[in-house]
Formats: C-alpha cells, sequence, structure tokens
C-alpha cells in the first residue's frame, strides 16, 4: 500500500512523490539481499523471553521494562502485530492465587507498560528529529481504520493451505499440542509455564482463524503474516518435547531442539530431498504431528519436529514465494545499481519506461526496475519498440523517460519508434547496469515540446 502516494502519506511524514516511494523500495529490497530478518518476528521473540525470564528474577521490573520496550518497537513495526501482545503479557500472569503474586503482576504489568511508552516517547523524538511528527503512529491508525473493511487480497476458499506450506508448522503444532492434552501421563507433567505457552499459542492461532474466516483477511495464506506464529509454535512445540522428559534434564534437551531447530530452518533448498506436493505434503505435516504428540522418548520427539520444519522448509522454497534464490538476488542488486542512476537524472519527477518484456535475459530486471516507480503508472510499453496511443500520452512534454534494453538505445531508434505520435525528443544520457549475465543500459530521453 505504501507505493500508493496517498497511503505513503499516512505512513511516512515526507510527501508520496515517485522518488521517496521508490527509496522505500529500495530499503526493502536491501534488507531482503542482506538477509535481515522481519522486525515483529525479532521483537516477539525479544519481547517474550525477557518477560518470561522476569519470573522469579531479582531484576524483574527492569526486565519488564525492556520487554514492554521490545512490544512496543514490535507493533511499531506494524501496527497489526499488537495482536501479538497477549502472548507477551500471558507469561507476567500469576500461576497461583496469591495476594502477593497478583501484587507482583500488576507491577509488572506498569513496569511493562512504562517500557512501551518510553519507547514510542524515543521513536517519537527520532521522528521529530528527522522531519516527522511526534505522534507517528497515527498514521498507521488512521491507515487500519481505513483499510479494514476491506482487503483485495482475500481468500473465500480454502485451497490456498495446499499452496501454503508455511501453514503446516502452526498446524503441526495444534495437533501435537491437542495429542499431549488428550495423555493423562502427559498431561500432568505439564507445568505451569508450559501450559501458558499452549495458552498463547491457542490464542494467536484462534484469533488468526477467526480473523480469516470470518473477517475479510488471508493471514495465514501470506508466509509474512504466517511467520508471526513461529514464536508462539516454537514455545508450544518445546512443551511437547519437555512433557516426554524425566526431571533435571528439560534444559539441555530445550537446546538442543532449539539448536536443530535452527540447522534444519537454514537448510535452504537441499537437492537430494524430495519435494512434498499439496495433499500429500499436508497429510504428511498432520502425520508427524500427531507421531510428537504420541512419542514417548525425548529424541524422536526433537527429531519428529526437526523433519517437520525441514518439510515445511524445503517446500516452502519451492513455491517460489521466498527469495533470495540466487536470480532473484542478482535481480535485487541490478534494481539498485539502476535506481543509482535513475534517482539523481529523474530527482522527483514520475519517470516513464519503455522496454521489451520478451528480451533475454533482462526482462525481469526491467520490470522490477519500472516497478520501483508504480509500475502500472509509468511503463509506457512493454514492447518497444511498438508504442500505443495509451502510452504515447503518458509522454507530455518535459517528461523524463528511459528505454531500458541489452544495448544503448540510439536517439534516431527512439525518434522512429515515437514518430507515429509526433512526440519530439531529445537525448539525456545513457547509462550501464552491470550483471553476472552482462550489462543492460538505460537510454534517457526527455520529451519536447510540439512543432508549432
Amino acid at each position: 500500500p505504501a507505493a500508493e502516494a496517498a497511503q505513503h502519506a499516512k505512513r511516512y511524514p515526507e510527501p508520496g512523490t515517485p522518488a521517496q516511494i521508490a527509496a522505500k523500495t529500495r530499503l526493502a529490497v536491501d534488507l531482503m539481499v542482506d538477509g535481515r530478518v522481519e522486525g515483529v518476528v525479532t521483537y516477539c521473540l525479544i519481547a517474550t523471553a525477557l518477560a518470561a525470564n522476569s519470573v522469579g528474577a531479582r531484576y524483574r521490573q527492569l526486565l519488564l521494562l525492556a520487554s514492554g520496550a521490545a512490544a512496543a518497537a514490535m507493533f511499531h513495526s506494524n501496527i497489526a502485530a499488537a495482536l501479538l501482545v497477549p502472548t507477551i503479557l500471558v507469561w507476567i500472569i500469576p500461576t497461583r492465587r496469591s495476594a502477593r503474586e497478583w501484587t507482583s503482576a500488576v507491577v509488572g504489568g506498569i513496569s511493562w507498560l512504562s517500557g512501551a511508552l518510553v519507547c514510542t516517547a524515543l521513536l517519537g523524538e527520532l521522528s521529530v528529529r528527522h522531519g516527522g511528527t511526534r505522534w507517528f503512529f497515527i498514521r498507521s491508525f488512521t491507515w487500519w481504520q481505513e483499510n479494514n473493511a476491506s482487503n483485495p487480497w482475500d481468500q473465500k476458499a480454502w485451497n490456498w493451505i495446499l499452496e501454503s506450506p508455511w501453514a503446516f508448522l502452526p498446524v503441526l503444532t495444534a495437533v501435537a499440542c491437542i495429542v499431549v492434552l488428550f495423555q493423562r501421563r502427559r498431561r500432568s507433567a505439564l507445568d505451569p509455564m508450559t501450559i501458558k505457552g499452549f495458552v498463547a499459542f491457542a490464542y494467536i492461532v484462534s484469533l488468526f482463524l477467526v480473523w480469516d474466516l470470518l473477517g475479510s483477511s488471508a493471514v495465514l495464506h501470506w508466509p509474512f503474516y504466517t511467520s508471526w506464529l513461529m514464536p508462539a509454535s516454537f514455545i508450544a512445540l518445546g512443551g511437547v518435547v519437555l512433557a516426554t522428559l524425566p526431571p533435571g534434564r528439560a534444559a539441555d534437551t530445550a537446546v538442543f531442539v532449539a539448536v536443530a531447530m535452527l540447522l534444519l530452518v537454514s537448510i535452504g533448498q537441499p537437492d537430494w530431498l524430495p519435494v512434498p506436493f499439496k495433499v500429500a505434503g499436508l497429510l504428511f505435516a498432520l502425520a508427524v504431528g500427531f507421531a510428537t504428540g504420541m512419542v514417548r522418548q525425548r529424541a524422536l520427539a526433537a527429531a519428529l519436529i526437526g523433519i517437520l520444519v525441514a518439510h515445511v522448509n524445503v517446500w516452502s522454497s519451492k513455491t517460489g514465494f521466498f527469495s533470495p534464490t540466487e536470480p532473484r538476488i542478482e535481480a535485487f542488486r541490478a534494481v539498485n545499481d539502476a535506481l543509482d542512476h535513475i534517482v539523481p537524472t529523474a530527482g522527483d519527477a514520475q519517470p516513464r519506461f519503455l522496454y521489451n518484456e520478451k528480451e533475454a535475459p533482462f526482462a525481469s530486471h526491467y520490470s522490477a526496475t519500472a516497478g520501483i516507480y508504480l509500475w502500472g503508472y509509468s511503463i509506457v510499453t512493454r514492447t518497444y519498440p511498438a508504442i500505443d496511443a495509451a502510452g504515447a500520452r503518458m509522454l507530455p512534454p518535459g517528461t523524463m523517460a528511459m528505454v531500458l534494453a541489452n544495448r544503448p538505445e540510439p536517439l534516431p531508434a527512439i525518434e522512429t519508434a515515437l514518430a507515429p505520435h509526433a512526440i519530439r525528443v531529445e537525448f539525456v544520457t545513457t547509462r550501464t547496469v552491470a550483471t553476472p549475465r552482462g550489462p543492460f543500459y538505460l537510454t534517457f530521453f526527455r520529451t519536447l515540446d510540439a512543432v508549432q
């Protein structure tokens, strides 16, 4: 949404000019190329860890203050992440009906809220120092209010789940937790903290399901929203494994499981593993979830979870939803390099793009570059040198435009392509974008007033 000028103005203090929109998109591309993690999940993990470790800690109030600050950073990253706040606060709720414990929880809640307010105030000050408003978060609320009623990405059917293997992790977790709760011996082994983990997971998964089924959303269809379930999912799965353990060995195995999961998630796309497919993949995930809840051997339970994580990771990497695969990284870097030429040449004006989408091997690079500048509003033609009347109307006098091609485009060729529309142009400059496949070129030109 921030790629639309009106939506950009609601989210950022700067005007929604093409240059500002391109800068924000470029920042996102840089973060993706660098392999940076999503802020919501990171801040949620930090806030959860601090809140959980505050129980019985000597510096409890300080830990809760820091937890509240991390939670504020989380929902200022994305306002919808405020839905995750209860999964953090559940860790400070007392497990016994003791007045002393409840008093401590209330004081802890105040500390937590103070941390959130301090973080918000500091972010507001940073916003002011960078030319924004102190009440920067109001933009998120207005956007939420205006866009909550409708969702163009809403999924009306359930066939998407077979194409969305990232949803299998919460599905497996739910199955494993239910199986454990139905076994008396396993259920009796659950301590209060583990039960809190189950409650946090049940809350957030139920909320997402209700939001999808009854609301106009599609959160489980998209991997980035489903990733918000990862902290609660892995904590709940840890509880499933710990319910199999003898006393005194829980911590060692918890560390083993965490390290094993991280290693398996980092596998990427090993060619030696078979790729699960649709119904078979879903049934396999359900079977692993059931088996995880049934087994009584800690190593086997951990191994089953590892198999599931690898299963989800490998299938997800084959959906085409994820980068960075190497060709996409190459495209991202090429777009970055192209912007180094476009931004100083076009300035704040909306540039126009002319290219041939069938020209190998850079057609995707051309499209991605044009996409930085509001793809649907900036492309004159994707079949250059052919230009239709609608494309010609996008080139009024004074427009900065460019031809993207695997060679520098001579001015006579541009004039020939525009001659049927009586558009005069002048050459500005040619810039080269180097890639591992060779260079492609941006030939800039400016349209002139018609001859009187």
